[in-house]
């Protein structure tokens, strides 16, 4: 009798432990560049809902402007546009979670496209899911 109460107890444990896991938060993440810009954008996703979404870009072209402006439109044309300043190491982060509005960003591939608009220029970089 002691023994069938122990594995009563080991099974609904185990069944805690797989909702935990099931409910727990799944992160994504996306790296696109060009010769002028990286961006890695993670994702924090609960299921069919989209979190906090972490925005890294690094300038690597050899014009500095200190002002940007990111964009991102997803596939029913939500989106956000936020204007950024790079740091003295040509970069910039920003923490949204409203630039993305969907449970998945891109098409069937996994990608989305993001652009930068800094001074005269612009550029669109495709943002390829990496995990």
């Amino acid at each position: 009798m002691e023994r069938k109460r122990n594995y009563n107890l080991l099974f609904c444990l185990l069944l805690v432990i797989l909702f935990l896991v099931g409910c727990a938060e799944k992160k994504s993440l996306y790296e696109g560049s060009t010769d002028n810009w990286k961006i890695v954008y993670k994702i924090n996703q609960n299921q069919d809902e989209i979190g906090i979404q972490d925005i890294d870009i690094r300038y690597l072209g050899e014009d500095i402007q200190k002002e940007l402006t990111f964009s991102s439109k997803s596939i029913n044309d939500a989106g956000c546009e936020l204007n950024l300043i790079l740091d003295e190491n040509s970069e910039a982060n920003h923490s949204s979670s409203s630039c993305l509005s969907e449970t998945r960003p891109g098409v069937k591939d996994d990608s989305f496209k993001v652009s930068i608009t800094w001074g005269e220029k612009e550029e669109t970089i495709e943002l390829k899911k990496i995990n």
